[in-house]
């Protein structure tokens, strides 16, 4: 039963990368109208998916969705993480703190 969960968590991790790689700007989003087709993997919603992530976190976006890949290979495997608390509240925390640092390099 869990191993449904944690294919369901890699899939949805592995779709949120795939729409980040085929992030594109002129993509419809939120705050892009444009009558163009979205030419993100997974339409429309694959492209504002992409255009928030990148927007709120830049290049950090990238490792937003690894956490759930790694808890749902933990879920398909059997097997519990260490310090799942600390885990989880150093998730947010990390990611903010890459977005931070990796605004600060020079463009």
């Amino acid at each position: 039963m869990l191993g449904g969960y944690g294919l369901l968590g890699i899939t949805a991790a592995c779709a949120a990368w795939a729409s980040l790689a085929t992030w594109s700007v002129t993509d419809p989003s939120l705050n892009n109208a444009t009558p163009v087709v979205p030419r993100n993997v997974l339409g429309s919603w694959g492209a504002v998916v992409a255009d928030l992530t990148i927007q709120t976190l830049g290049l950090a976006a990238i490792i937003l969705f690894l956490p759930l890949a790694a808890w749902g290979w933990h879920l398909v495997s059997h097997t519990a993480p260490n310090r799942k608390k600390g885990r989880l509240l150093a998730w947010p925390a990390s990611v903010i703190l890459l977005a931070a640092a990796l605004a600060a390099l020079p463009q």
